[in-house]
């Protein structure tokens, strides 16, 4: 059992660290070290040999609910004997490799282009055509919607190493509508809000559903909070991770 025998059993099982460190009694800084390479002691390789062989007997035991799993949530499609591709009910594209890394491909949207993505979000066959996709390292295979982003203005740019300055690029998730009538808890990277005229990246702040109106705020402090009427967004994504 070595660190990549690790990483893919733990990616097959849709395990987080801190899950895999929760049934193997061990810490998530030990799970982490491990899969990094760290050596693992020889009371604790019996345990990790003794996980994975019952995996691997789950695996296949369980072969017609994992393949109901697939049905239900995503696509799974091989384009070779070394990577497999799995396609979740948003289209979005998920990749895992034989050392157990998975990957997302999603379509990529620059800010400046906003107005040519309002004229093509409806057609899929537009956007793949219009825009370029983008690949970020995930933890696995996940439900929901994503789209990456090209961060154009330093709004969210105040210094902090939780900010994004202008020419990140961003992968974000989308939030349901039915969701943002519960408002919105405070991101660490910020929300991506699609308007009828404009893109932004800011802090959600007050959201008052009497009025349907929501506060925007930036990181950078000489850009003023703002508010805006929810009748005038689109979507609103989560901001999750971050390239410069």
């Amino acid at each position: 059992m070595n660190a990549q025998d690790i990483v893919k059993t733990r990616k097959k099982q849709g395990l987080t660290q801190d899950e895999l460190a929760g049934i193997l009694g061990v810490s998530k800084n030990t799970i982490y070290n491990w899969e990094n390479g760290s050596k693992i002691p020889a009371s604790k390789i019996t345990i990790l040999t003794k996980w994975a062989k019952d995996s691997l007997i789950n695996h296949n035991i369980k072969t017609d609910s994992k393949s109901q799993k697939f049905k239900s949530d995503v696509e799974l499609s091989n384009t070779d004997d070394e990577i497999e591709i799995f396609t979740n009910k948003n289209g979005i594209k998920f990749y895992e490799y034989p050392d157990g890394s998975t990957k997302i491909e999603v379509i990529k949207v620059p800010f400046d282009a906003y107005a040519s993505y309002l004229e093509a979000y409806n057609d899929d066959e537009k956007l793949h055509s219009e825009f370029s996709t983008a690949t970020f390292t995930v933890d696995k295979v996940a439900k929901g919607n994503y789209l990456a982003f090209n961060i154009k203005n330093n709004s969210m740019n105040g210094g902090g190493i939780d900010d994004t300055p202008s020419g990140a690029e961003v992968l974000a998730r989308e939030i349901g509508r039915h969701l943002w009538c519960n408002g919105f808890h405070k991101n660490k990277y910020g929300f991506i809000l699609m308007t009828k005229n404009a893109i932004y990246h800011k802090d959600i702040g007050d959201c008052n559903n009497e009025t349907g109106l929501l506060t925007l705020h930036s990181r950078n402090k000489s850009d003023d909070p703002f508010e805006i009427h929810m009748n005038d967004i689109y979507r609103i994504f989560n901001v999750i991770k971050r390239t410069f």
